[in-house]
């Protein structure tokens, strides 16, 4: 039994809703950040420490990035995408170069294409 999901206190709810919509944006973002990170890193097959060698970092900062709680410099970030091979910043109306993320644009601009042609259509 979880006790966290059979405590409930006023208190705590109070607390929750009076956090700004734009805090928990903030928050789900850079969990979002670390997640595509920790994939990538895996996805080459290296280890947090290995990341941190190829990165310069130490194993404990890198550790940090992962955590979700890390506000980046796009300058780190630079760095990442350059280490990991992904694309974490888009800069341009271009697709990026991952094929994760390149089937994503694709599908996303069939589907505009057909909702454009449907709306011409009918």
């Amino acid at each position: 039994m979880n006790k966290g999901q059979d405590y409930s206190s006023t208190l705590i709810d109070e607390i929750y809703q009076s956090i700004p919509s734009t805090t928990f944006d903030l928050v789900r973002k850079r969990m979002d950040l670390a997640v595509r990170i920790d994939k990538a890193i895996k996805l080459k097959g290296w280890t947090q420490k290995q990341f941190a060698e190829a990165m310069g970092k130490k194993p404990s900062e890198v550790s940090r990035w992962l955590s979700g709680t890390h506000n980046f410099t796009t300058d780190t970030l630079w760095q990442i995408e350059q280490r990991l091979g992904i694309q974490l910043l888009a800069t341009t109306d271009t697709p990026p170069n991952n094929l994760e993320a390149m089937q994503q644009f694709i599908s996303d601009e069939v589907t505009k294409a057909i909702q454009k042609w449907f709306m011409v259509t009918t």
